[in-house]
């Protein structure tokens, strides 16, 4: 496992990052923060799935861990049942 630290975020992969995954994790951090949307594209076979599975769980850490500390959670909205 290969510990990254991408945009202020304790993200494990499990391997060396291509390029174009560094870029998918940043950008799926950075609209988790904002609580938005984002549209990210990648040829097939680039890894997609991964990073976006690594970068989100890393967001969730993270977001967990504040909210626990009373940080609250940012822009990010829940719902009634407790949703994300």
């Amino acid at each position: 496992t290969v510990q990254l630290k991408i945009s202020g975020y304790d993200v494990q992969f499990p391997f060396k990052p291509y390029a174009s995954q560094l870029g998918v994790m940043s950008k799926v951090l950075k609209a988790a923060d904002n609580g938005e949307n984002a549209l990210l594209e990648s040829p097939t076979g680039s890894g997609k799935s991964l990073a976006l599975l690594c970068s989100a769980l890393a967001w969730q850490e993270r977001w967990k861990s504040d909210r626990a500390k009373g940080r609250g959670g940012g822009s990010v909205k829940i719902d009634d049942d407790g949703w994300i």
